[in-house]
């Protein structure tokens, strides 16, 4: 399976443990899917840090969820699922965290 295909059922299986409340799981599946980013479209790259910014900030992670719903945001500013996703994650963030 190309790595492509295969970062694509990764995501598609964190988007179904999103669904489930199995955040732990759905964190691992898109952090494996960027784990080799080279063969990765920017599409799908910004649904995996999506997806992975979804699952921390579900986890409690908020500085690592707005590290990447940050990175989502900056490749594809006009998202609107990341857009409010980040705004309640920096809601939910102390001050001096948010920078």
């Amino acid at each position: 399976m190309g790595y492509d295909v295969r970062a694509a059922v990764l995501c598609n299986r964190a988007l179904a443990r999103l669904k489930l409340e199995a955040w732990r799981a759905a964190e691992q599946d898109v952090s494996e899917a960027l784990a080799a980013q080279q063969g990765l479209s920017e599409a799908l790259r910004v649904k995996a840090l999506f997806r992975r910014g979804l699952a921390r900030e579900a986890l409690g992670e908020l500085e690592n969820a707005h590290l990447d719903l940050n990175l989502a945001l900056k490749a594809s500013p006009t998202n609107d699922g990341v857009l409010q996703a980040l705004q309640r994650v920096r809601a939910s963030l102390p001050a001096a965290a948010v920078g």
